[in-house]
């Protein structure tokens, strides 16, 4: 049971904690039943007056996830339809504890989750006598009325005995669903009171499922997905189509922050977890984010990147810096010190699935000149190669800016070509080394996105968030850039970036997306994870792409 529905519980059982509910609440409407009231959701256009919410209590022989908040169950518990019979299939038996104001006015159905089709659930009149309240109680079909509704492909529930005293609000609610009429995903919406339109309000809806699929991802701002909407983050991509193809609901557990390094660095720390990695409050690196999964023995897919902090985007960009440094870092952090942390993740969950994801060459020689420009200041790389005029003014013709700047992009370029290659290379023998190590059929892969020169930032088919100079939000920000971020999460780091907890820099953190894999970049991300994760054995080899 989750601590909300602790709390219901204990409202509807205490008077002075059902005023402190009706607060938290806001708006309380009240049914008559005893002494006692019920707590309800905002009252709607049309509803009828007192109207109350139904609220889950409790379940039996239902399985929530192993690991945070239930949002959907599995049943746990069957039954033969016919006993003996095994031709007439078998039926899902579970018992849901409600508070529902009046139960006699419950209505319930079933529905496909995915296409919303309703299907069959019928109300049955509850057990009388002692016979069939005996097989009602070990979730039998108990009266010839139950199976023939069973046999006929539909589903069944009734009001079972009441579970606490005669003015309490809880009622029981016991359903016989055939294995038949179960989708992949199904739910079952449950409520007492309907709008003048018929609209059903207040309603509790409970996801069923077939199993779980636990998905953990760990690593920095690439596999958080900075500036993309939860809907469109790779590892969401990815968890759609294994939901898909498995039928298995995916609970997913991720660590991955903005700024974090593979290694454990100076301020390392946990961080809540619960607040957005776009916007982190502390630093956490990859190993320490390894450490906080839950439940790793029944992990079945870890995403994972780490390396290019360690390494460091002036280190990659700054001319001044030797090329030789520039590799050698990158093949220690990218190669050996990812050889460690994967060796600490495979201990950790030895029967997942890993797959890391390399990087990319995030400037091409297409890249836009004075967009880059922006982008790099933003990040802290001095713009060296801008040039000045001849009376040193710091201004110059459009023609020797534009040659000035056009030598620093391509710098930039073979720079950042330079990293990538590296550390794909690293990675990849990262990855290879591990798994020789194990032995057996490998469980962990390297995925190369395949980013091309023309889909670097500010590219001509850029995968990458680029930048505007729409500057509607940043009005009232004093800065000399003339370039603002395009992505659909600015508004709400604008918000956040000022806040006294955040870690990284005001400039810095208003800017986190640009560089990082736009909506169509995060899909190519996903299709290439799929790819692997077929060929680890994680989905069927045949079948569609994301």
């Amino acid at each position: 049971m989750d601590a909300s529905s602790q709390d219901v519980r204990n409202a509807i059982r205490a008077p002075r904690g059902l005023m402190l509910l009706a607060l938290a609440f806001l708006l309380t409407v009240t049914v008559q039943c005893g002494p006692t009231t019920v707590p309800a959701t905002v009252v709607e256009a049309g509803s009828p007056t007192g109207f109350s919410a139904v609220f889950l209590l409790d379940t039996e022989d239902l399985e929530p996830p192993a690991i945070g908040r239930a949002t959907a169950y599995q049943p746990t518990y069957d039954v033969e339809i016919e006993p003996g019979n095994a031709s007439a299939g078998r039926a899902a038996g579970f018992v849901l504890t409600l508070a529902a104001g009046n139960g006699r006015l419950l209505q319930a159905r079933l529905v496909d989750s995915e296409s919303g089709m309703p299907m069959p659930l019928v109300q049955v009149a509850a057990p009388e006598t002692s016979a069939e309240r005996s097989s009602a109680a070990k979730r039998e079909p108990y009266n010839e009325v139950v199976r023939g509704e069973l046999r006929a492909g539909g589903a069944v529930w009734w009001l079972a005995e009441p579970s606490a005293a005669a003015d309490s609000l809880e009622c029981r609610v016991a359903m016989l669903i055939p294995e038949d009429l179960l989708p992949a995903f199904s739910r079952i919406e449950l409520h007492t009171h309907e709008a003048d339109d018929g609209t059903p309000l207040g309603v509790l809806r409970i996801e069923l499922v077939r199993d779980f699929f636990y998905l953990v991802v760990l690593g920095d701002s690439l596999q958080w997905g900075n500036g993309l909407r939860e809907a469109d983050k790779m590892s969401t991509l990815v968890a759609n189509v294994v939901e898909h193809e498995t039928g298995w609901k995916v609970v997913l557990q991720r660590f991955a922050r903005s700024g974090s390094t593979l290694l454990p660095c100076e301020g390392d720390a946990v961080d809540d977890v619960v607040g957005s990695g776009e916007v982190p409050t502390a630093f956490i690196s990859v190993t320490a984010q390894a450490d906080l999964i839950q439940q790793p023995e029944l992990v079945d897919l870890i995403l994972m990147n780490g390396c290019i902090n360690d390494v460091g985007l002036v280190s990659i960009l700054d001319p001044s810096i030797p090329e030789e440094t520039l590799v050698e870092d990158t093949i220690r952090f990218c190669g050996d010190e990812m050889t460690g942390v994967l060796e600490k993740i495979r201990m950790t969950a030895p029967q997942a699935r890993i797959v890391v994801t390399g990087y990319y060459s995030f400037v091409g020689p297409e890249s836009d000149l004075l967009a880059m420009k922006t982008w790099a200041l933003t990040h802290g790389v001095e713009a060296t190669g801008e040039v000045t005029g001849e009376d040193g003014s710091g201004s110059a013709d459009a023609a020797s800016l534009g040659e000035g700047l056009s030598e620093l992009v391509e710098v930039w370029s073979n720079r950042s070509d330079v990293f990538y290659e590296t550390a794909r290379v690293s990675l990849a023998e990262a990855v290879d080394e591990v798994n020789k190590s194990v032995g057996g059929k490998p469980l962990i892969a390297f995925v190369d996105p395949g980013f091309g020169p023309e889909n670097a930032v500010f590219g001509p088919d850029p995968w990458l968030w680029s930048m505007t100079d729409d500057d509607t939000l940043f009005q009232e920000i004093e800065t000399d850039l003339k370039l603002f971020p395009e992505d659909p999460l600015t508004r709400f780091r604008l918000g956040a970036c000022f806040e006294d907890d955040v870690v990284i820099g005001i400039i810095g953190c208003l800017y986190g997306s640009v560089g990082h894999p736009n909506v169509a970049g995060a899909q190519v991300y996903a299709e290439a994870i799929i790819s692997q994760l077929r060929l680890l054995g994680g989905l069927p080899v045949a079948s569609s792409s994301p």
